[in-house]
């Protein structure tokens, strides 16, 4: 058994003096803190300051049991798991029986006994230290477990756990394969997925799985054995660590060490080459001792720094004698040397760039890397090459690229550079410009923050044909400026290659702003649309006009040839007939002739436009008394029901030629007997909606919407023969759409027709 040293805090709680002071000093001499409390209250402040790992508890309190007490402590997440000791009369017994029902871990009696006490205080603090111990190490087995189970997953070798299967003649015949980590995924290219489970014949695809022998030895006798093997179908070579954490089991951990064994062949090859390649390579050598002593260097060397072998061997590589410059033409002392660095910090120093002055005007410029060689008594290896060239070709680059920077930014057109991925690498000023949008803000983001959300996917898709090398000639693109207005660009581009000539890296871009040219040529265009189609439509009108021309002057010249043909053979009647036909024709040709002269000078702007306020029931009146003998011919009733407080402010004349269409269209096209009713009502935003309806002959659909259009056929006879051109209709809808009102009909066949208009409202007018 676990033995642990006295320490702890225990809680007293008593209310008898006598027995906290007996056990206060039984429990401090043995090493224990102690805590008191002669009430319950008292007990549960102590509780708050600090958990005791044991309490003492009387069965009675203030003369009260302590069983409520009690369960306060073990239903409290901070004490339920503390052991409690009951301390109570030596002469009574019930109790003791009562301390085990309510929970109690133990009891003592008083008077005490103290080794009987300390023998049970021991013992439960003993058991609590080992509870905390077990809970410790439950957890510390958990993080155990979970370092491992991360050192499986991220080992850059492959383990593999296997299970022996054997045959009938319980002989090792396959092994399956029970779990991989990632890296046996990525040594082998075999899905985990795929392998776990299987057998190894049926992953390998082998008759004989592979090295079965070597792993049902590990596997029987547990001794774990370590091979290197080449694996054919990967073409690698593995060195193999096979080890069994149980009966029937083994696992592999293998590694790969195919670019091992490669490096050792060719360190073999390597160092028979060396002495060749290491004088005649193209770059210049120097190799240091440890003190930094040049021992050795080669021919391209000498002729770099314009000093023999010999010299060279007789320098230090921190040697005051050497002549250097930084690229800015400054001297470089030998502490910035790159050999001097690689060998104080031991590390690889590449690509610093210094210039060696050969004589006051002839500086040779040198690219230099320094790496220190771990070798005992060598220093660093030292590789230059020279760069006088690349020098002169950059310093023409720097110029040139300060000219082309200058020449793109300040460029009157916009230009724009995006990469493969479409991010934006310039922006130019006039591109700025364009968009309100500042280089700084746009670098790197996508190129689709340029356009108009309703556009990005199709402008985005002729950006992306760029990727594939392809050249816009002339392509419009609509470019969004950051405060909205969209503008319209015209662009060409060309694609910038990698080396190969073959990968696109970057697209450059030049673009027109063609807005206000678009713009004017969308005005233009409406503005041809509209003509064309007002000529067609006045072509076709003035066709339907000429026919309905052509029909009352024809009968007009039937009657006078027969007058002039027959005139002494006729009856007065029928002369009177002749003539009456003469006279509806001239009517009917008057009409026509004044609507159409009516209809020319509106559209050519003639027509006088006088508002005026006017009494809406007095105006419709007026006007119908011009209608009343043809209505009343055909025993047609009229009647206005319009109220006498509605005003309105129109046009007189318009009104009337308005008024007076509607009733003639609806006496020709009522039957007799019909009627025809004027009504009106307040409409909205200060109109009056004024109504004819009638009852004639009606009109479908079709026929509806081809009303009110110059291009359409919409002339009929009414129900006696009466002619009709439907320019009257056309005259009203532009006379009622000249006041900012408008025209429609309702109707249905054999169920008669009810036109609409609204006229603006005399709102100094009293009110419905």
């Amino acid at each position: 058994m676990n033995h642990y040293e006295p320490s702890g805090t225990i809680l007293v709680i008593d209310d008898n003096s006598k027995n906290v002071v007996q056990l206060s000093g039984l429990i401090t001499r043995e090493g224990y803190r102690v805590c008191t409390a002669p009430t319950a209250k008292e007990a549960l402040g102590c509780i708050e300051d600090a958990i005791p790992d044991l309490i003492l508890l009387n069965v009675a309190i203030d003369g009260q049991s302590s069983s409520i007490l009690h369960e306060q402590l073990k239903t409290a997440d901070a004490t339920k798991d503390v052991p409690v000791i009951f301390i109570g009369p030596a002469n009574e017994t019930d109790w003791r029986v009562n301390v085990f029902q309510e929970g109690g871990t133990d009891y003592i009696t008083c008077p005490f006994y103290p080794g009987e006490v300390l023998a049970r205080i021991k013992t439960h603090m003993n058991q609590r230290r080992m509870q905390e111990q077990l809970v410790s190490q439950s957890a510390l087995l958990q993080v155990t477990e979970t370092s491992f189970r991360n050192l499986f997953n991220n080992m850059a070798e492959g383990v593999a756990l296997h299970e022996l299967i054997y045959d009938t003649g319980s002989e090792p015949s396959d092994y399956r394969i029970l779990s991989v980590n990632p890296a046996f995924e990525t040594l082998t290219g075999l899905n985990a997925d795929v392998v776990i489970g299987k057998l190894a014949s049926e992953v390998y695809l082998t008759d004989e799985p592979p090295y079965l022998e070597v792993y049902a030895q590990t596997a029987d006798t547990g001794k774990p054995a370590v091979f290197t093997t080449h694996v054919q179908f990967l073409d690698k070579y593995f060195r193999i660590s096979v080890s069994s954490p149980k009966e029937k089991q083994f696992v592999t951990v293998f590694q790969d060490i195919t670019d091992q064994k490669r490096t050792e062949e060719t360190l073999r090859i390597s160092l028979t080459k060396y002495q060749i390649l290491f004088d005649s390579f193209p770059v210049g050598i120097t190799i240091s001792d440890s003190t930094g002593k040049i021992v050795e260097s080669n021919q391209l060397a000498e002729k770099l720094l314009g000093l023999s072998r010999e010299e060279q061997e007789k320098r230090s590589i921190s040697g005051e004698e050497w002549q250097i410059v930084r690229p800015d033409g400054t001297p470089m002392p030998p502490s910035e040397f790159a050999s001097v660095r690689a060998l104080g910090e031991q590390r690889l120093i590449d690509n610093l760039e210094m210039g060696i002055v050969k004589d006051q005007d002839r500086i040779t410029w040198i690219n230099v890397s320094a790496a220190p060689i771990p070798l005992e008594g060598f220093g660093v290896i030292i590789t230059y090459h020279d760069i006088s060239e690349r020098k002169k070709v950059e310093d023409v680059l720097r110029e040139t690229n300060a000219y082309l920077e200058n020449l793109i930014n300040y460029a009157n057109a916009p230009i724009i550079v995006w990469d493969n991925q479409f991010r934006i690498t310039r922006f130019n000023h006039a591109f700025e410009f364009l968009t309100g949008r500042t280089e700084d803000e746009v670098i790197g983001k996508s190129i689709e923050i340029l356009f108009p959300r309703d556009s990005v996917i199709d402008s985005m898709a002729l950006i992306k044909k760029t990727a594939s090398g392809e050249r816009w000639k002339t392509e419009e693109i609509k470019i969004q400026h950051i405060d909205g207005p969209i503008g319209t660009v015209l662009w060409n581009s060309a694609t910038l290659f990698k080396p190969d000539g073959i990968t696109p890296i970057a697209t450059i871009a030049q673009g027109q702003d063609i807005t206000t040219r678009k713009q004017t040529e969308a005005k233009l265009y409406l503005k041809n649309e509209a003509l064309l189609q007002t000529m067609a439509e006045k072509d076709k009108f003035f066709s339907i006009i000429a026919h309905d021309l052509r029909s009352p002057f024809t009968s007009f010249l039937g009657f006078t040839r027969m007058l002039v043909e027959e005139l002494d053979e006729m009856t007065l009647d029928q002369i009177k007939t002749i003539v009456i036909g003469m006279r509806k024709s001239a009517t009917n040709l008057y009409r026509l002739i004044e609507n159409l002269l009516e209809w020319s000078m509106m559209q050519r702007r003639m027509t006088l436009f006088n508002p005026v306020s006017m009494p809406l029931a007095a105006k419709i009146k007026e006007t119908i008394e011009f209608s009343l003998v043809p209505a009343q011919k055909k025993e047609i009733e009229i009647k206005c029901e319009v109220p006498d407080n509605l005003s309105i402010v129109a046009d007189a004349h318009m009104t009337e030629t308005v008024i007076r269409n509607l009733v003639s269209n609806a006496v020709k096209f009522t039957p007799r007997n019909g009627r025809i009713t004027f009504s009106a009502k307040q409409a909205e935003d200060h109109f009056i909606e004024i109504s004819v309806r009638d009852t004639g002959i009606g009109m479908n659909q079709g026929f509806i919407e081809r009303l009110f259009k110059l291009n359409e056929q919409t002339g009929r006879k009414g129900t006696e023969g009466e002619l009709s051109t439907g320019l009257g209709l056309i005259l009203c809808k532009d006379f009622i759409e000249k006041h900012g009102g408008r025209l429609w009909v309702e109707s249905e066949p054999e169920k008669g027709s009810v036109f609409h208009f609204l006229l603006p409202s005399d709102t100094t007018s009293k009110s419905l």
